[in-house]
């Protein structure tokens, strides 16, 4: 059986321990639930630290379609029409989802760009020496400087070990 977030009860405790999210390594952290993009500025999954800023912020929060109470957005998507989507936890409905509104979400706060292509993203921390290309030497590397990333935890070990009651 394959875990996932319970995110009714996640959220809440996010929010709380931002702290603990604010600062890398944590702050890079992805889930597979959390996404967003649009047709003309890319998108990926959302690093959680930039996601709680913009719950805690009022950015990533969009009206409930079912009770007009606010829903924390997990995953938003638009294109160049602003026709789009979002998806988010309502406290009190649950999953719900709307497509109203969703360019806004999408480009409203500090979201935009604080994102990955990919899961488990670990961001360079030192860059690797360059490469030059001449007809005598061939290809060689200018110095010796290997590329150093920086140790993310994956989201499912990081759940496990920090909130393992938010995992059903």
């Amino acid at each position: 059986m394959e875990l996932c977030v319970n995110w009714s009860k996640a959220i809440p405790r996010f929010i709380e321990d931002f702290n603990h999210f604010k600062n890398p390594p944590n702050y890079f952290i992805t889930f597979p639930d959390i996404s967003a993009g649009s047709s003309f500025t890319g998108g990926g999954y959302l690093f959680i630290g930039a996601v709680i800023h913009n719950w805690m912020e009022g950015n990533f929060i969009q009206p409930c379609p079912g009770c007009e109470r606010d829903s924390h957005v997990l995953r938003a998507g638009c294109l160049l029409s602003g026709d789009g989507y979002w998806v988010g936890i309502c406290p009190y409905c649950g999953l719900v989802k709307s497509q109203s509104k969703a360019m806004e979400v999408v480009l409203k706060g500090s979201i935009r760009g604080n994102w990955s292509n990919e899961l488990g993203y670990k961001p360079i921390i030192q860059k690797e020496s360059p490469y030059r290309f001449s007809i005598k030497e061939g290809l060689t590397r200018d110095g010796d400087k290997e590329e150093t990333r920086m140790d993310v935890p994956g989201w499912l070990a990081f759940m496990k070990e920090h909130y393992p009651d938010c995992l059903e």
